[in-house]
């Protein structure tokens, strides 16, 4: 039989040294791991943009280009903030609706490594109108910015147009204007506007016509 292993006591006055396991251990290893979970926790706090600056901290370094295309990226022109507000929209999905400007999305895109962005509007589209006339209306009003971007920024946006639903026969005519005049990349189509939902029964005629493209 083997002798059992001498546990050795610390002298007296002279505490313990705590195992590289335990989470108040001061040893190389500890402090790494917990530098480690700090990191990780300031890092994730920041988002996307962490993955852009060097050590999580000091000033956001650009990406070199990549190509890198976004094609779900939101705009928020100045007009349909301001219809938004007026039909009380002030947020969408409890989040507040956030500044926007072509100058600092495109500063993004820089930081993010993005050449180019399809622009749209996110929810809650133009449904919050209270007429079909006002929906097309401001459908019409928020492709004119896109395309206006586009053309500003041929470089760097594209942008995919808001179509009145669910009002059938002025969405494929805003369709047709957007893409034939307008230049649009696409249109938007939102799971649901209103009541109805895209996949319904009865918009034949509309995907007809995105289908002919």
């Amino acid at each position: 039989l083997r002798p059992a292993a001498r546990s050795r006591k610390p002298p007296a006055g002279r505490a313990a040294p705590a195992s590289p396991r335990h989470p108040g251990g001061r040893d190389r290893r500890g402090a790494v791991r917990e530098l480690s979970r700090r990191d990780v926790l300031r890092c994730s706090a920041l988002g996307l943009a962490a993955a852009t600056l060097a050590g999580c901290g000091g000033t956001p370094a650009p990406l070199a280009p990549t190509g890198r295309i976004d094609v779900h990226q939101h705009m928020i022109p100045d007009a349909y903030r301001r219809w938004l507000a007026t039909r009380g929209v002030l947020d969408v999905g409890g989040i507040a609706l956030p500044e926007w400007s072509a100058t600092a999305a495109m500063a993004s895109m820089d930081r993010t490594g993005t050449a180019r962005a399809l622009l749209s509007v996110s929810a809650p589209g133009v449904t919050p109108a209270a007429t079909d006339a006002e929906a097309q209306d401001m459908a019409r009003t928020v492709n004119d910015a896109g395309a206006e971007l586009a053309k500003d920024h041929p470089d760097r946006f594209g942008f995919l147009a808001t179509l009145p639903l669910p009002a059938l026969d002025a969405a494929a005519r805003e369709a047709t204007r957007a893409l034939d005049e307008l230049g649009a990349d696409g249109v938007i189509l939102l799971a649901h506007s209103g009541d109805t939902y895209v996949g319904q029964p009865g918009k034949t005629d509309l995907f007809a016509e995105l289908d002919r493209r």
